[in-house]
């Protein structure tokens, strides 16, 4: 996994065969996506790739989309939302970050429910 500027990049594909390594920066609703041939260039790619998006919405005059912006049905610290996510992306029982945190909310439950017994 990737960081840089507050953005996460993700490994989506890798195929055999292929000479390139691909990924994408999720959890935004704007597409940024980046290759390399190895994790150095994939790297290179991915803060290239960050900063000419910085670089367009600036031109553009408008706000980039923020990672981790605090909101995920009910509101969290933006450093709360991101150690989630990472969570949710390391579980591989989870199908995304809203079932994680409906399982961890059961798991808290289940927890509680035992303790009061």
């Amino acid at each position: 996994m990737l960081k840089y500027k507050g953005y996460i990049g993700k490994v989506e594909e890798i195929h055999e065969g292929d000479e390139y390594i691909y990924g994408i920066v999720p959890n935004i609703k704007d597409v940024i996506s980046f290759r390399g041939k190895n994790i150095k260039e994939l790297t290179k790619d991915f803060k290239l790739a960050i900063d000419d998006y910085l670089a367009l919405c600036d031109e553009r005059e408008e706000e980039p989309d923020k990672p981790f912006s605090g909101r995920f049905m009910t509101r969290l610290g933006s450093d709360l939302h991101e150690e989630v996510f990472l969570a949710s992306m390391n579980d591989s029982g989870a199908k995304s970050m809203n079932d994680w945190v409906v399982s961890a909310c059961l798991e808290k439950l289940k927890h509680d429910q035992i303790v009061k017994r």
